[in-house]
């Protein structure tokens, strides 16, 4: 099952920013690239679950549905996370500690 690719983008460091708010039902992946060949970065992925939308301040961890929290990339290294399904105004949001983390995501229609 291929994917196409849906955006890519550059965070600036701890912040976190929206990658794709959902308008359909999608299976998606994210890949994860640490563009220093020197530093390593710390990356985290997860889905906010259109039900539990806004969340609180404080309420993060237990609303959000993290595919990898704080994981360490290497110099140079990726990570591409497995599938996974979201649905009608899921928010899949990135952040790294660094900023010189690149997340690149491809989805496919639910069918």
């Amino acid at each position: 099952m291929s994917l196409s690719r849906a955006k890519s983008l550059n965070p600036p460091a701890n912040t976190d920013t929206l990658l794709l708010e959902t308008t359909a039902s999608y299976i998606i992946a994210v890949i994860a690239s640490n563009m220093s060949d020197v530093k390593e970065t710390k990356i985290s992925i997860w889905v906010e679950p259109f039900e539990f939308l806004p969340i609180e301040p404080g309420d993060e961890d237990i609303y959000r549905a993290y595919i990898i929290k704080d994981g360490i990339l290497p110099p140079s290294g990726t990570y591409e996370t497995w599938r996974f399904a979201v649905q009608v105004l899921d928010r899949i949001c990135v952040r790294s500690n660094n900023g010189k983390a690149s997340f690149s995501m491809g989805y496919r229609d639910w069918e």
